[in-house]
Order: C-alpha cells, then structure tokens, then sequence
C-alpha cells in the first residue's frame, strides 16, 4: 500500500510539472540536497531536508517523507524560464495558475500571500485538488530572479498535510538560492 501511495502522489506531481510549459526542472547532482539547474545562467537552489526525509534522485531534485506520519508527502525544488512580459511573482502566479486548471480541473486556489524565502521576496499560495480519487493539498512558493521562476512545491495527501506542515516549513525556511 505503501508504494501505491508515493506512486500515486509522484505521478499526480508528475502531471503539474508536464503541464508546466517550456518549465525546466533542477538535475540532481548526484552528491548532496542541492539541485543544480539545467538552465544556462540559472542560480542554484538547495534545502536542508528534515528528519525522516530521504532523497528521491529519479525525479527532480524531491525528498520523500519516509515516515508513518505521511507516507509519500514530498517537497521539489523546480526552476522555470519565465515567459516574456512576466514581471512580477503575482503576474508569474496569474500564469501558472491556469496551467495547474489544466491538470486539475478541481483546483481550488487560496489567495496568494507575499513572504521572504531565502531574504529573497517570495509569493505563496496552497490549492486542493484530487487525482486518482485522492485528495492533495500543495503548497507552492515562487522566487523570481535573473529572469527565472524558482519554485518550492510542497505536496502531501490532504489528509496528512498538517501532519508534515511543520516540516515543510523547516525545509523552505533553510532554502537557499546562490
């Protein structure tokens, strides 16, 4: 049951990632909780990962939640070429969103909220949706830089989301971006 699980949740975040136009994920790098990006210019992005997180090194630079708390919750870290006449992390936001709706046609947006992530201005947001007849909640926060979108995704069963809340928090609170 297990592995049907993080299957499922991997293959539901597969979806947001191939719906995602021209988008261009971190490579893992192989040695360490970095992701080095395959796009020329880009900047590097890292997390610390929290107790009971293992790295998955078959899917973009993702840790796994490997404890009983919320078997197959995952964060990604992803980066993004933004498309011309994009400015700012809310008009970046006005872009995805409606990709994501291509996906989930059930996707329901909260409001997004400007933070700091990395002492970089960052916009957040969370949506619901289902897949497979399960529910997800995400959490996505993006940081636009040199003209690129990088973007944390946090995602977990809807049901087990708060259960790992605190631990998503501790992973975009180490995030880095160099």
């Amino acid at each position: 049951m297990k592995t049907f699980l993080r299957l499922s949740i991997l293959m539901a975040i597969t979806v947001v990632i191939i719906s995602c136009m021209g988008c261009k994920k971190d490579s893992d790098d192989g040695d360490d909780d970095s992701g080095n990006t395959n796009i020329p210019g880009a900047l590097t992005a890292s997390i610390t990962p929290a107790e009971g997180w293992e790295k998955n090194s078959a899917i973009v630079p993702t840790w796994i939640n490997k404890d009983e708390r919320a078997t197959g919750a995952s964060i990604m870290l992803i980066t993004d070429i933004v498309p011309s006449g994009v400015k700012t992390a809310d008009e970046y936001v006005t872009y995805v969103q409606p990709i994501i709706k291509k996906s989930f046609k059930d996707a329901v947006f909260t409001a997004t909220t400007h933070t700091k992530v990395g002492n970089r201005d960052a916009v957040e947001y969370t949506y619901l949706t289902s897949a497979l007849d399960l529910g997800f909640k995400f959490r996505m926060v993006y940081i636009l830089a040199d003209p690129k979108a990088y973007t944390i995704q946090c995602c977990a069963f809807a049901s087990d989301y708060d259960a790992v809340a605190a631990d998503f928090q501790s992973m975009i609170d180490s995030y880095t971006l160099k």
